[in-house]
């Protein structure tokens, strides 16, 4: 699993378990009583993303919480862990780095840059908006988010309005751009 969505899981995991008002001690109580242990010090290291996570973990963390196993991996691809963004960054430099990091095999990690690009893009710049949501739902793609790059690939429509010249110009720089 690639080390972003290991922190996004991390980070939905821990946004659970504090919602509910527990602690890793709680947790790791709960799992024992249910007949399989999650020790505190490994859940620990799975909310941080230093720790992958195993489908046996993500079963039992379900059960606990009351999601499902696969409701985690939706609910991870919306989260943008704004440590490894900064976002004090220009739209441009945050669509640099994106670049950077889908060229360096990170391409979760290169869709969240271009979120947080088209986030703090001006709306009257849908050229760029519409390259910025089509770079971020490429990248989503590559690494099996399709819902997520459906999701971006649709909102680039939409701000484009049905303008095709204009849609298939952006669409043609981004091919250019992530090749």
């Amino acid at each position: 699993m690639e080390p972003g969505i290991r922190g996004a899981i991390g980070e939905v995991l821990r946004r659970l378990r504090e919602g509910r008002g527990l602690t890793l001690v709680d947790i790791e109580a709960s799992s024992v009583e249910r007949g399989a242990r999650v020790s505190r010090a490994r859940l620990s290291e799975i909310e941080r993303g230093e720790a992958p996570i195993h489908l046996e973990d993500l079963v039992i963390l379900g059960r606990l919480y009351g999601i499902d196993p696969g409701a985690l991996f939706l609910e991870a691809e919306s989260v943008a862990p704004t440590d490894m963004i900064d976002l004090d960054k220009s739209p441009e430099a945050l669509f640099e780095e994106g670049k950077l990091l889908y060229r360096h095999g990170k391409p979760l990690d290169a869709g969240w840059s271009f979120d947080a690009a088209y986030r703090a893009s001006p709306e009257e710049d849908r050229d760029f908006r519409c390259l910025l949501l089509t770079s971020s739902a490429h990248a989503f793609e590559t690494c099996g988010m399709l819902g997520l790059a459906l999701r971006r690939s649709q909102e680039a429509l939409d701000v484009l309005e049905n303008e095709a010249p204009t849609r298939l110009r952006a669409i043609a720089k981004a091919a250019q751009l992530l090749a």
